[in-house]
């Protein structure tokens, strides 16, 4: 059986596979199952003399668990059921409060719950792809597509790290099923192949990646205290019942033709909750977010692809919303120079996410930090930059990134029906209110110490990855 070879830092252009292998492998035939980066890997790690072990065969492995596939039933209010995450937004920096299913289950006794500790994989979609769970998660279940792996604290962080990292990442993904639609089975997870490194730096890896789980827990802590001080401040003015146009509630309803605005005719843009959270808004102390910031795009550009580490790494807008940031492409730094330049940010910079799927990423915003400083993000993106010395940008950056207030009325200046969109113009016109002082210094220092936390958890995260990554090179 011949393979090519996928990438150029393995040097294997052709792999022979004898019978007896093919017999070893649950007489698996696709190609996959052998690729030449996959055998190259295992090849190394065999010269370096690292023990391998099965997940199934660690002492500290517990179980691995998926839940039969369930009938999902879409409410508005969490108090009637439980927030559900999916194998895209269980990564996200805000875990989503905007898809809760009806289920009852006041002592959490089922196995749907995601519980402290557990692994989450991707079994079809995003295959492979896994997140750590810290207390942030347990009060969310998880899809019918997401493994849970639970492996004892002690071996815990470090089986993840092995996981998520790129080689892991090709020994467990090279065990795939499906020709179209790929997907994992059980037995994929438990015979996932983790080397055993020198004790030592196991340990140390074990440990940062734990501290970095806690420091984005300590994060979503935060940006939820300064939810809830939004939540208090609208309150405050008179909107009351704040989440109630999480989900749209399905029910029709009248608007006179007189009132449109800028005969725009979308009905999202006059849902009653969102008309009433202008109207509200209106009548306290504001300004238009075009008034206290710089807003732009960036021009669309065709993107010149390079192999990873000879060109410059482009953040997607999906890449940006994750608390893990890792980018997603690169780019030819020579042939897309001036573009690249362009789509550099800068710390302080607000970006919301201007296109994609409603429900999803789309209105979604960040804060570049010094994490994030000085790389390049996508053009699928609005840049706010403040320039009025009243407004912190802290404090903007919370009011943006709302569920309560931000969200909604980002998303409802959305337009086109496949792939809606954001206008730059459209999101000058976002009122941002101006809060007593003392309330704004209390949700900016929010704001502030979660992006440090993410800070400190991304830079965990990538010391450990240097780590594992000379342990395992040749």
């Amino acid at each position: 059986m011949f393979l090519n070879k996928p990438e150029n830092s393995f040097p294997v252009d052709r792999q022979i596979v004898s019978s007896t292998e093919i017999a070893n492998r649950r007489f698996r035939l696709d190609p996959s199952r052998y690729s030449g980066e996959g055998e190259a890997m295992l090849r190394q790690i065999k010269q370096l003399g690292v023990p391998l072990k099965r997940v199934c065969d660690l002492d500290e492995f517990k179980e691995v668990y998926l839940p039969n596939r369930f009938t999902r039933v879409y409410i508005e209010s969490p108090e009637y059921g439980a927030q559900m995450l999916g194998t895209s937004s269980m990564f996200m920096t805000r875990l989503p409060n905007d898809s809760v299913i009806r289920f009852h289950d006041s002592n959490k006794s089922s196995p749907l719950w995601i519980k402290e500790g557990d692994i989450l994989i991707s079994r079809s979609g995003s295959v492979g792809k896994s997140v750590l769970c810290g207390k942030s998660y347990t009060n969310h279940i998880a899809s019918d597509d997401c493994f849970r792996l639970r492996i004892d604290e002690s071996m815990r962080g470090y089986v993840f790290a092995f996981l998520q990292s790129r080689m892991g990442l090709t020994l467990l993904t090279r065990g795939g099923h499906g020709k179209v639609i790929r997907h994992l089975k059980d037995h994929d997870i438990t015979d996932a192949i983790i080397p055993l490194i020198e004790e030592t730096s196991r340990n140390r890896i074990n440990r940062s990646m734990l501290d970095a789980v806690t420091n984005v827990d300590k994060a979503r802590v935060s940006l939820q205290s300064a939810e809830d001080l939004i939540s208090s401040f609208l309150l405050k003015i008179g909107f009351t019942k704040p989440e109630s146009f999480l989900v749209g509630s399905g029910t029709s309803f009248m608007y006179p033709a007189h009132l449109l605005f800028h005969s725009r005719l979308d009905s999202h843009y006059y849902t009653p909750s969102v008309t009433k959270l202008r109207s509200v808004l209106s009548k306290t102390e504001s300004k238009p977010l075009g008034e206290i910031a710089d807003v732009w795009g960036v021009p669309r550009f065709k993107r010149h692809r390079a192999d990873k580490g000879y060109g410059t790494s482009l953040f997607s807008s999906a890449d940006v919303m994750r608390a893990r940031l890792l980018p997603s492409a690169t780019l030819s730094s020579a042939r897309n120079k001036r573009s690249i330049n362009k789509c550099m940010v800068n710390k302080g910079t607000i970006i919301v996410s201007c296109s994609g799927a409603f429900g999803g990423i789309l209105g979604r915003s960040v804060l570049v930090s010094d994490y994030l400083n000085n790389k390049a993000v996508t053009q699928h993106v609005v840049r706010a930059q403040i320039t009025d010395p009243e407004y912190d940008f802290h404090y903007v950056a919370g009011i943006i990134g709302s569920n309560h207030l931000g969200y909604p009325l980002i998303t409802a200046l959305r337009y086109g029906k496949d792939v809606p969109e954001i206008d730059p113009d459209d999101l000058k016109t976002f009122p941002v209110p101006c809060a007593k002082p003392e309330e704004q210094k209390e949700i900016a220092a929010l704001v502030k110490f979660a992006y440090e936390c993410l800070d400190k958890a991304n830079e965990l995260e990538d010391s450990v990855e240097n780590e594992l990554t000379q342990s395992l090179a040749v």
